[in-house]
C-alpha cells in the first residue's frame, strides 16, 4: 500500500515538473522567424556596424611617486677598518670594502667575527652559514651604534684560503 502511495506521488511530481517547464510549446499555426536567415536582400546604403576592437585600457595603480632614497656607501677607512682584520690575515684590501684571505679554520674565523660584533655593541640581525661539498658561505649582517657591518667569509674548495670580506656603513 506504501509503495503504491509512493509511486502515485511521484508520477505527480513528474507531471508537475514537465506541466511547469514548459515542455513542448503549443502548435498556433504560426511560425517563428530564424534570426539567422534573413530573406531580405542587403541594401548597398547600408552603413557598416562597427565591430568590438580588442584596446587594453590602461588604469593606473597608483599616483604616488616613489621617493628617492640615498644608498649609503661603505665607509671603511683605514682607522675603521684595523678593527676588523682578523689576526694573521692577509689584507688585500682596505677601502671601500676591507678584503683579507686567511689561512685559519672557517668556525674559527667565523666565531671571532661574531665575538667582534658583540665586543663592539652590535646586534647580528642575520646570520647564514653554509658548507656543501668543500664550498662555504658564511654571512654575518649586524647593526648597531650607528653603523651597519656586512661580514662574507667564503672559500671554494679546501685547497684554497678562506675569503674574507668586511664592509662598514655609517647610519645616520
Amino acid at each position: 500500500m506504501i509503495h503504491i502511495f509512493f509511486s502515485g506521488v511521484s508520477i505527480l511530481i513528474l507531471v508537475v515538473a514537465i506541466a511547469t517547464r514548459g515542455g513542448v510549446p503549443p502548435v498556433t499555426g504560426q511560425q517563428e522567424e530564424v534570426l539567422s536567415e534573413s530573406t531580405a536582400e542587403p541594401s548597398a546604403t547600408a552603413e557598416p556596424t562597427p565591430s568590438p576592437t580588442l584596446e587594453p585600457t590602461i588604469i593606473p595603480t597608483s599616483t604616488a611617486s616613489a621617493t628617492p632614497r640615498v644608498q649609503p656607501t661603505p665607509t671603511n677607512s683605514p682607522d675603521q677598518a684595523s678593527g676588523w682584520v682578523y689576526p694573521g690575515s692577509s689584507v688585500t684590501s682596505l677601502s671601500p670594502v676591507l678584503q683579507m684571505t686567511v689561512t685559519a679554520d672557517q668556525k674559527a674565523v667565523t666565531d671571532w667575527y661574531k665575538s667582534r660584533i658583540q665586543t663592539m655593541g652590535m646586534n647580528t640581525t642575520s646570520f647564514i652559514v653554509t658548507s656543501t661539498n668543500e664550498k662555504i658561505y658564511n654571512k654575518l649582517v649586524a647593526t648597531g651604534a650607528g653603523k651597519k657591518v656586512d661580514v662574507i667569509i667564503e672559500r671554494n674548495s679546501t685547497n684554497e684560503p678562506i675569503s674574507v670580506q668586511v664592509t662598514l656603513i655609517s647610519q645616520n
